[in-house]
C-alpha cells in the first residue's frame, strides 16, 4: 500500500486497527500507533 497524504490526513489522531506498519519504496515506512500518532521512518543499511 503507497503512502499518501489523504490517506495519512485520515487517520491522524483517531484510533487505529490497521497494519503498525505501512511500506511505501526505498526503505521509507509510516509507523501508526492505535492512537493514530503517526512517525515516519526510513531504514537503510551502512556499508553493507
Amino acid at each position: 500500500m503507497a503512502i499518501s497524504d489523504t490517506k495519512l490526513r485520515t487517520i491522524y489522531g483517531k484510533p487505529y486497527s490497521g497494519p503498525q506498519e505501512v511500506a511505501d519504496a526505498d526503505g521509507l515506512s509510516v509507523r501508526i500507533s492505535p492512537k493514530g500518532v503517526i512517525q515516519f521512518q526510513y531504514r537503510y543499511r551502512w556499508h553493507g
